[in-house]
C-alpha cells in the first residue's frame, strides 16, 4: 500500500489492515527489504512495477 497524501491516504488515517504484515523487515540507510508477506510471485512483480513507476 502506498501511503501518500497524493493518493488520498496519509499515515494518520492508515490502520493495520492497510499497513499489512511481514515476517521480517530489514532497514539500512539505502534500502528497505520486506520478507514474507504471503503474496504470490506474480503479485510481488506487479507491486515492484508499481513502485518503480512511482519513483520515475
Amino acid at each position: 500500500t502506498v501511503i501518500r497524501d497524493e493518493v488520498g491516504l496519509s499515515l494518520d488515517k492508515a490502520d493495520k489492515a492497510v499497513l499489512g504484515t511481514a515476517a521480517k523487515v530489514v532497514l539500512t540507510k539505502d534500502a528497505t527489504t520486506i520478507v514474507g508477506d504471503g503474496s504470490t510471485q506474480e503479485a510481488v512483480n506487479k507491486r515492484v512495477a508499481q513502485i518503480r513507476n512511482l519513483i520515475e
